[in-house]
């Protein structure tokens, strides 16, 4: 639900379009998830904050305006 809010506060204020908020939270979590679990069970990646920062970046990208 709070990702869902932000989201929609992101279209509200026109930081960004989505055709679909519940998609684009549904890629957020799935891909905080996905590294978050590759991590604990394989170690990998090593640097768990750096492939944070390049997952936001990615995620961003996806946030931009068309």
């Amino acid at each position: 639900r709070v990702v869902i809010h932000l989201l929609r506060q992101g279209q509200a204020t026109g930081e960004w379009a989505l055709d679909d908020v519940y998609e684009m939270a549904t890629i957020l979590n799935g891909s905080v998830s996905q590294t978050i679990i590759g991590w604990l069970v394989y170690r990998r990646p090593k640097q768990l904050m750096k492939r944070g920062d390049s997952l936001l970046d990615r995620v961003m990208q996806l946030l931009d305006k068309p």
